[in-house]
């Protein structure tokens, strides 16, 4: 099984947590099994500006012949950075499983192979990712870790690793979408977005802002292809939540309007429809009634 990640970075000067989140990231990445696989890292730096990142994400890919960085000297925003991960890893590795990974996530050591294992039992499931710890109280999330990122990185992994053991249900799969995502290579082939240059493209890369309805515009046109999402309950992952959204820009509202205006336009009111419908499966996902893909 190939397994390539997708990680965009793209950190502030005046948060130093988004530097520290995200070497948590990798660094619990690197000590998971994701090492189990036939596994390759693929990172674009969508113009980080702390004047660390660069040097060590470049160290890593000396280090790794594994991971790979691609510095795109500007924030192209989420759709268009995760499209450029996607292209790279589909010509360095051509994986059978993609996932996505934020800089706020932090994995405690089996993460993974429940993913995988339940993209084998269904050949209807497009994209599954774990249940999820926060580190703010969201209705979404199975529990808040008090993690600031002050810790060092054993005291935080240690935090998240008793969490995600205390909460693990193996065998529960339900509707839904969380990050991180593992997408299987197949239905990206299938629904067979490109763009002007022709080069296949997991996202839209017309949409006009640099974040929001990315995910949903996905699952929308994955659902009308009969593909399925859901959230695997034998996986427990860290997401924080909102720093990976606060690096990309930190007032989204006017990407917010222009993509939901985009997305409307081009699918209309089956596009509304559905979001609602995910709406639901997000809330009733956490509780023990959640319907069962």
């Amino acid at each position: 099984m190939r397994v390539g990640i997708s990680l965009l970075a793209c950190n502030r000067a005046d948060e130093p947590r988004h530097y520290r989140a995200m070497r948590y990231a990798i660094a619990s990445l690197l000590d998971s099994d994701l090492l189990r696989y036939d596994w390759r890292i693929q990172v674009v730096d969508n113009g980080s500006a702390d004047g660390v990142t660069a040097d060590f994400l470049q160290g890593l890919a000396d280090r790794w012949e594994r991971i790979d960085v691609r510095f795109a000297g500007e924030n192209l925003g989420i759709a268009h950075g995760r499209n450029l991960a996607y292209q790279l890893l589909a010509e360095s590795h051509a994986p059978d499983v993609v996932v996505e990974v934020h800089t706020d996530h932090l994995f405690p050591t089996v993460w993974l192979t429940p993913l995988i294992k339940a993209l084998e039992a269904d050949r209807t499931l497009g994209i599954v990712g774990p249940a999820l710890l926060s580190g703010r109280s969201l209705g979404w999330a199975l529990e808040q870790v008090p993690l600031t990122y002050d810790e060092t990185f054993k005291e935080a992994r240690a935090l998240v690793s008793a969490a995600a053991e205390n909460h693990r249900q193996p065998g529960r799969v339900v509707p839904g979408l969380t990050h991180p995502a593992a997408i299987r290579w197949a239905m990206v082939e299938a629904l067979n977005e490109r763009d002007d240059e022709g080069r296949l493209c997991l996202y839209d890369p017309r949409m006009p802002g640099k974040q929001n309805f990315e995910d949903t515009e996905l699952l929308y046109r994955a659902h009308m292809k009969n593909w399925k999402a859901a959230i695997c309950f034998g996986s427990v992952v860290f997401h924080h939540y909102t720093f990976s959204r606060t690096q990309v820009v930190s007032d989204h509202h006017a990407d917010y309007k222009a993509n939901r205006v985009y997305c409307q336009r081009k699918h209309g009111a089956g596009f509304e429809e559905y979001q609602a419908e995910l709406g639901a499966w997000m809330d009733s996902a956490y509780s023990s009634e959640g319907a069962r893909v």
